[in-house]
């Protein structure tokens, strides 16, 4: 009988015991201290002969996950969480862990360097794309590789300032500005462009009489001159030499020795390829080479810019 007084009144301290501490987990908080006139009223549970019942294990802690950083340790749980303990990161594989793992690999430095050497390797592809696109109208500072192409397929490529019989071509005057000449050298260039063009126009009349037997030439065009000179060139000779020509450019073949000596054909359109870059040194004795360059760039070449081919000569087996 009087262990049966015994156990009851175990029980009963402790169920007092859990009251107390529901009733603490349920009062809010004071903001700082207890609040003045109150005070926590002890409960003493009667002593009991029994052991008391086991504590339940605190929950095992989640393995933390490679993008959560250690948790700090944080007193028992007898009051509101304080403000230095951060919420627990979430279980793997919840919802919310697969929202920090984005986060980790969205701020990750890899995908953005990725990202940034494929955009590197599409302008790269872009720009060559356009290089291409120019190099195909370019007619002179053409690279090896189109050299190569236009020598495969007997084509030609050329500018040089107008050859005029009435009187010489002339420099416009915001090419002239843009490339920064004074009055010197803008009278000094011009000197240059009238020479080119005497001499140019001497050869071309001469070859010219050369082709037809025709010595007046005083009121012809050049450009109605050079035409004749194609017309009575045999068409086999005209694919001749522009495959010998393209092929030197491209310097699968030397130039001959003695370029005099070659038909009246040959003579004009060597004359013709190389105008250009005759015509920019002379300037660059005067000027200066960049100035001579930037005079030739103005317009991507000089006024008068042809490209041309008849197609190779045909090969007997």
């Amino acid at each position: 009988m009087g262990a049966a007084k015994l156990g009851l009144a175990a029980l009963a301290g402790a169920a007092i015991t859990a009251a107390a501490l529901l009733l603490a987990e349920a009062r809010p908080a004071p903001e700082s201290g207890a609040s003045p006139g109150v005070s926590a009223v002890p409960v003493t549970p009667a002593p009991s002969t029994e052991p008391p019942p086991a504590s339940p294990a605190p929950p095992a802690a989640a393995a933390p996950t490679a993008a959560c950083p250690p948790a700090p340790v944080c007193p028992a749980p007898t009051c509101p969480p304080a403000p230095s303990c951060p919420p627990p990161c979430p279980p793997a594989g919840s919802a919310s862990a697969a929202g920090v793992a984005a986060g980790v690999a969205a701020a990750s430095p890899l995908p953005a360097a990725e990202a940034l050497a494929e955009r590197v390797k599409d302008l790269e592809r872009r720009l060559e794309r356009e290089r291409r696109a120019g190099e195909a109208h370019r007619t002179y500072d053409l690279s090896p590789e189109t050299l190569g192409r236009m020598a495969d397929r007997c084509e030609l490529r050329w500018d040089h300032p107008a050859i005029r019989s009435d009187k010489p071509s002339t420099f416009d005057d915001q090419s002239l500005e843009d490339v920064g000449l004074d009055a010197g050298e803008r009278e000094a260039a011009q000197k240059v462009l009238e020479a080119f063009n005497a001499r140019a126009l001497a050869e071309v009349r001469r070859l010219y009489t050369e082709v037809t037997g025709d010595e007046n030439t005083e009121n012809l065009a050049p450009e109605a001159m050079m035409a004749e000179i194609n017309d009575k060139t045999d068409k086999r000779e005209v694919r001749q030499v522009f495959e010998r020509l393209a092929a030197e450019r491209a310097g699968r073949t030397p130039p001959p020795g003695d370029i005099p000596a070659n038909t009246p054909f040959d003579q004009l359109y060597r004359l013709l390829l190389g105008a250009g870059d005759s015509l920019e040194a002379e300037l660059a004795d005067v000027v200066g080479a960049k100035k001579a360059r930037g005079l030739r760039d103005a317009h991507d070449g000089w006024g008068s810019k042809s490209r041309s081919s008849y197609g190779c000569p045909e090969r007997t087996p």
